[in-house]
């Protein structure tokens, strides 16, 4: 969460905030309607959405929070060090510890969520009813899972080199995709012709590269009308 998010639950203004680690665990009450008795009342919450099936015949529910400031980096330093969690799990059966090494291997998921995102074409998708969703998602699926098949086997079967190359080579994914597109759709027709193919373009892995992220905003892909 941000840390205004965290001041304004603990209602702490920003130069009252100490420099060290905190945990809290905060009671609160869920309501029914934010009424006028509850304005500038922190330990009421309306319930958002329609379902109030889990408030009480009072039209309450009591639940509790747990929030969290935790340096996720000791050594590092960074204007903010600090990292701010909100979450129900129980002091006495998770520490400190136990919520702040799962985050420090957050972002193998995050990257591996991230580059399937972009090898099944799921940047956007352009249907509207949740079946057509589901639909447009499980195609694009079941096309990548093919396609990372087909390619598996590309990689068993590459002939070794006659003369090593100077750096570690893998095949070329992108365009390994498109030519797979094109024997999907009946417009490549021949299975040696696609391996070749394949088999010839390859892309340099060079250990020790790191490039800044580059985030500029890019129009979205109809990649939708040709797959």
């Amino acid at each position: 969460m941000k840390k205004r998010d965290y001041q304004s639950l603990l209602q702490i203004p920003e130069e009252y905030d100490i420099d060290s680690e905190v945990d809290i665990t905060k009671n609160l009450i869920l309501v029914k309607k934010y009424l006028a008795q509850y304005k500038g009342d922190a330990l009421h919450y309306p319930l958002r959405g329609k379902d109030k099936t889990c408030l009480e015949p009072n039209g309450e529910r009591n639940f509790s929070i747990r929030l969290l400031k935790l340096r996720t980096d000791p050594g590092s330093d960074a204007t903010e060090p600090y990292q701010y969690f909100i979450t129900n799990l129980p002091e006495s059966e998770f520490s400190k510890e136990d919520i702040r090494d799962p985050y420090k291997s957050r972002w193998a998921v995050e990257t591996g969520f991230l580059e399937l995102k972009y090898s099944a074409g799921l940047q956007a998708v352009h249907a509207r009813k949740m079946d057509a969703v589901k639909q447009e998602i499980w195609a694009r699926l079941t096309l990548c899972n093919l396609c990372s098949a087909a390619l598996d086997y590309c990689e068993e079967h590459r002939l070794v080199p006659s003369k090593p190359p100077k750096c570690k080579t893998v095949l070329n994914r992108k365009f390994a995709y498109e030519l797979l597109r094109k024997y999907f759709n009946y417009e490549i027709l021949e299975e040696e012709y696609l391996l070749r193919q394949i088999w010839k373009h390859k892309s340099q892995v060079k250990p020790g590269r790191y490039f800044s992220r580059y985030t500029q905003r890019k129009p979205d892909s109809n990649q939708h009308r040709i797959l």
